[in-house]
């Protein structure tokens, strides 16, 4: 529109030419058209050519972003993960954000499989929590190391796995600072179904005290005492009565040695009647090593077989022959080689016409394995077999250059009829991998328990790691 500068009024019109061009908008920043209207001289009223613009702006479009995805990256303590999205109108609009996943974990049980929950939680809200559940297999069972600080507390903590409160009235004592006594003593602690506990020789041990009156039943408990005055004196004798006055009864049991000290436990399990009269079985081992005995405590202890002991050169007292005569065994054990046990001493129990066994190998966990072997019956062509079945389910593993821990174990592994191996840290390392083989692997599925006895120094980790390794 024109109008004339003269009079306001008087207008003229021209038709104008419109362009436009338009700048897109994008996510982030807005867009325009500008529109051109040109009106040329040929059809200006004025005769000049006239351009006018308008702009118009366009608002952004936003992001339009597509689902997220996740990304997990194991990592050394679990898992981190990664979120990401990306808009469709631009792939290179790229958000994301990398977290830690927080873990909570349930420990599996033996029949039981547990659980890792992963937990990724994102600052950002687009990003929704992230889970992830990893299974972890039910283990099976693993071995439970049972240790104090030392061999009477080792022995304290195993009676205490072993024996309720107030569930005993007779508790054998002993010396744990020798071994015969205790050794001889594990059928007659079958016999009464009771622990063997360790004292130092000339003071109460805390921890046999602690034992006596956690397991001293509310009518009182008679402690019978495996050896003379030297083995355990006489001030431990009046300190364990003194625990509990009128309630705790003492009886010494012994001999003037140890072979003779072996035949009065004998005499006490007569005295009980829990041998038969005739045609029992005894075992004859060494009195002056102890790895032999150690070895078949736990079926002595399970089957009430008593335990007889040899000189130093491997022959038997004549106290000895009397007592193997009078008993009227069918059947002798016989543990080790000739420098245990001689072979004179193996012809004299055959003249009573008593069927012997001899079990032995070159060295102490050689014996032993053999000793377990003949326990679980897998020694098909033996002389005999056991009369008590014997198990490797809750067996018990312990040091065999040392008798402490395994003597203490003695009534544990009886009383469930269990087995013991002997290991050493540093050597023998073939026979105990073959024993493992042969005792464990095959078994797993049924053992559901096993013990170690002592602490690392006893039984180390590596041993320990071989033995779980063993069950997996």
């Amino acid at each position: 529109n024109y109008k004339c500068t003269h009079n306001e009024n008087h207008t003229n019109t021209a038709n104008a030419t419109v362009t436009s061009e338009t700048t897109a908008p994008t996510c982030e920043a807005a867009g325009k058209t500008v529109y051109t209207a040109t009106v040329s001289a040929e059809t200006s009223p004025d005769g000049e050519a006239h351009i006018a613009t308008k702009e118009v702006a366009i608002e952004a479009l936003g992001h339009d972003w597509g689902k997220p995805t996740y990304e997990w990256t194991a990592t050394a303590d679990g898992y981190e993960v990664t979120a990401t999205r990306v808009c469709s109108r631009d792939a290179e609009h790229v958000e994301t954000e990398t977290v830690t996943a927080s873990v909570e974990t349930q420990e599996p049980t033996v029949d039981e499989p547990g659980s890792r929950t992963y937990t990724a939680t994102f600052t950002n809200k687009a990003f929704e929590t992230q889970v992830k559940v990893e299974e972890i297999p039910a283990y099976g069972w693993k071995w439970t190391r049972i240790a104090g600080t030392n061999r009477y507390k080792t022995m304290e903590q195993i009676t205490s796995k072993g024996f309720e409160a107030g569930s005993c009235t007779t508790i054998i004592v002993a010396t744990g600072q020798a071994f015969p006594d205790a050794l001889a003593g594990a059928s007659l602690a079958g016999v009464y179904g009771c622990p063997i506990l360790l004292t130092k020789t000339e003071k109460l041990e805390a921890s046999a005290a602690n034992e006596i009156m956690r397991l001293m039943s509310s009518d009182g408990c008679h402690v019978l005492i495996l050896g003379g005055t030297s083995s355990v004196s006489e001030e431990v004798e009046e300190a364990i009565k003194a625990l509990a006055p009128g309630k705790i009864t003492t009886e010494r049991v012994k001999g003037k040695n140890r072979e003779l000290t072996a035949i009065e436990v004998y005499r006490k399990g007569v005295e009980a009647k829990a041998f038969p009269e005739e045609g029992g079985t005894v075992i004859i081992a060494t009195g002056y090593s102890y790895a032999d005995a150690l070895s078949i405590s736990s079926y002595a202890y399970a089957s009430k077989t008593p335990i007889l002991l040899t000189e130093k050169d491997g022959t038997l007292r004549t106290q000895t022959r009397e007592t193997i005569e009078n008993g009227k065994f069918a059947r002798a054990l016989i543990l080790g080689g000739n420098g245990a046990v001689t072979e004179e001493t193996e012809a004299y129990l055959k003249s009573l016409g008593i069927t012997t066994l001899r079990l032995a190998g070159k060295t102490r966990y050689e014996t032993n394995a053999e000793i377990v072997r003949w326990e679980l019956g897998l020694m098909e062509d033996a002389a005999f077999q056991p009369e008590t079945e014997m198990t490797n389910v809750g067996m018990g593993v312990a040091r065999g250059d040392d008798f402490a821990d395994a003597v203490a174990s003695v009534d544990l592994l009886g009383t469930t009829h269990s087995v013991l191996l002997l290991v050493h840290n540093k050597s023998h390392r073939q026979t105990i991998e073959a024993s493992i083989e042969e005792f464990i692997v095959p078994y797993v599925k049924t053992m559901k328990k096993g013990y170690i006895f002592g602490g690392t120094g006893a039984v180390s980790e590596e041993i320990e790691e071989m033995l779980n390794a063993a069950i997996k």
